[in-house]
Parts: C-alpha cells; structure tokens; sequence
C-alpha cells in the first residue's frame, strides 16, 4: 500500500527490497495458481493505493483474501484477475479479529470465470515446518504485474510466520504458498528495517554463522491463526476506521499547539479555545492602561522627601487572568476528554482498528498529562 500508517513502532513499507530472487531451476508458481492471484486497488476521495488478494474458500464460500491494511480507508475496492474483468465483489466482508487478514465476499463464482481458489492450510504448525521452500505471488511496486519470489520458512509465531522470500511494496495480501503442499501457509505482510543495525553488537551477531539477524526481516499473517471473525461490509468498515482517524487528527492537532507547530489551527475546538483566550489577554491589555498622577512632597531644600500616585482608570486583577487561562485549560481538557469519550464508545473491527484503537488511548493518556503542565 502507497500509505502512511501510524503502525507503533513497526517500519512497514516495502523499501530497498527491490531484488527479486527467483530460483532459475524449478517452476515458480503453477498458471492456476497465479491466475488466483489478483490486483487490489483501493480507493477513497482521499487516497488510492494497490495491493494484491487471492481467490479461496472459507467454509464452504468464496471470497478474494488480503490484508486488512490494503483495503484501510477505501470506499470503493476493485479485485482484478490478470485474464481481465474485474471480479465482482458484493460489498460484504469479514475482518479477522486477531490478524491483518480479511475476507472480501464475490458475486457469483470463481469457477464461471476459470479460477481455481488457492487451499488454505488448516494447522501451518503441522503441515509446515521451518526451512520448508515457499512461493510469494504479489502485485510487485503497485505495477500491475503478479510477480514470484522463493524462499523459506524461517521461524514461526502467532499470529505471523517469518520468511526469506523478498517482497516489496504492492505485495501486501499476496499468498505464501508452501511449495510441497501448494497450500497457502499466511498471507504477506510486511517487511521490517532493523533499525539497530549500526549497534556494534548486532553487527558482530550478524557476522556468526548461527546468527539469523537480518537488516530486513519479511512476515506474513498465519492463514490458520484466526480465532475470531467479525461480519460487516466496506462502508461500516470505513465509517469506524474513519472515526478513529478523526480521533487522531485531533490529538495531533493538540500536540502540534503544545510543540509550537503549524497546523493546529485547522481544530476547530481548539482554535475557538485560543480564539477566546487570545481576546480576553487583549481586551485586558487595553483595559490595564493607566493614567497616573504623581503629587511629590519636599523639604525647605526642594529634596522630594515622599510621593504620592493617584492611578486613575481600572486594571484586571490577577483573579481574572488565572480565571481566564484556567478556563483555556478546562476547554484544551475537554477536547481531549471528549476524543477518549470517542474511543471508549467505539467499536473497532478487524485487529487493525482494535490495535489503532488502543494505541490511540495510550497517546491521548500522553497529551492529557502534557495538557496539565500547560
């Protein structure tokens, strides 16, 4: 996906990987195979962006299967085979709960158009094993083309399974096919910078022999690490991932007026805040102007021995501006108040949104406490 994610920590766009190792000896990938590969493109007002998907079956129904993360933010999604039409998806998708894996429903059925689904493998654990051969199929760099890599399985985890096989940017969705079974293992996901590497240590571990550190590293989702699914459609999906970037946009507007940065502005609550606060300082400021009259008392030799001031005119007292900047300070609380209001009433599907949404609790904790010291 060409898209920025607020992904915790976690480098995953697809850079510097533009290698594709393919192995010159064997076949990669069989003609059904890639022909139950397709190009995701995703599409909103706001942003467009291409990944890739696969034709498989769920209990007995079809669906195209990609990441959760290829299709965030999009109202409208186009799945399209390298034989030509787009298929026809119905609008109603299921989103794992615990993955970045989701399901888009079609009309209709694969084989009306010639597509074979591809098999998901029920236990990865047991019909898998590290060092065992995989293809990778993806849209490589959003160019339209599926391309294959090869490679091995490195190490298993929950819910993700880690390989060799490059990917790039555009792979996001596409199959890791375990090459004895031709069952797909997990979907790729994301490539991960090692970001220590500069450490001394890491380095000398990099030189061993035994040593698996690896400047980038390359993961997938487990087909078969999904525990629970959620039912809903495209427009639902979008409308909660909608809410929580609202929810973001305002903590970051809120820390864009703690760091002094342009931007701010653009929030409207926060602007009327300011707007108000700024006025009042204003209007004080006028209103603290003061004429005085000065009257000198002096001795026989012209001395001035004491002076009286006479202050005409009214000034604001000190009560009123720290009335006035606490109530600043209350407004600037609330706004932060009322986004946690947000995310403690919402209701996140998919394991993308459920980790935005928990993530996002943590960073509004974070401004409320830099609110305090304000």
């Amino acid at each position: 996906m060409n898209k920025k994610i607020c992904k915790f920590a976690l480098l995953s766009v697809f850079t510097g990987c533009l290698s594709l190792a393919v192995a010159e000896d064997q076949e990669v990938g069989t003609k059904d195979q890639k022909m139950a590969v397709f190009l995701i493109n995703g599409k909103s007002a706001k942003m467009e962006a291409n990944g890739t998907g696969f034709a498989c079956t769920y209990k007995n129904r079809e669906f195209v299967a990609t990441n959760l993360h290829v299709i965030e933010g999009a109202t409208v999604i186009t799945a399209r085979p390298q034989s030509g039409n787009n298929i026809a998806l119905s609008g109603a998708i299921i989103v794992a709960e615990d993955a970045d894996i989701c399901l888009l429903a079609i009309k209709g059925s694969f084989g009306d158009i010639g597509i074979t689904p591809l098999e998901l493998m029920e236990d990865v654990f047991k019909g898998a094993k590290a060092g065992d051969k995989i293809i990778c199929l993806g849209n490589s760099l959003g160019n339209g083309v599926i391309s294959a890599t090869t490679g091995t399985i490195k190490a298993f985890g929950q819910p993700r399974l880690e390989i060799d096989s490059p990917v790039v940017q555009g792979n996001s969705g596409g199959p890791i096919i375990h090459q004895q079974t031709g069952k797909v293992v997990g979907l790729v996901t994301e490539a991960q910078v090692n970001e220590e590497k500069a450490n001394p240590y890491v380095l000398a571990a990099k030189k061993s022999k035994d040593s698996t550190l690896t400047e980038i590293s390359y993961f997938g989702h487990r087909v078969d690490a999904v525990q629970k699914w959620k039912a809903t459609t495209l427009a639902d999906y979008e409308k909660a991932g909608r809410e929580l970037d609202g929810v973001e946009e305002g903590l970051n507007r809120t820390m864009q007026f703690f760091a002094d940065e342009d931007g701010w502005k653009e929030d409207r609550r926060l602007a009327d805040a300011w707007r108000i606060y700024s006025e009042f300082i204003e209007k004080a400021a006028a209103k603290s102007t003061r004429r005085v009259e000065v009257t000198n008392y002096v001795n026989e030799f012209g001395f001035v021995v004491r002076s009286d001031l006479r202050v005409r005119g009214q000034s604001v007292s000190e009560a009123d501006f720290l009335k006035a900047r606490e109530t600043f300070c209350r407004s600037v609380e609330w706004k932060i108040l009322a986004e946690q209001e947000i995310l403690k009433k919402a209701k996140p599907l998919g394991f993308r949104q459920r980790e935005k949404t928990m993530y996002l609790m943590e960073y509004s904790v974070k401004v409320l406490t830099l609110q305090k010291e304000l």
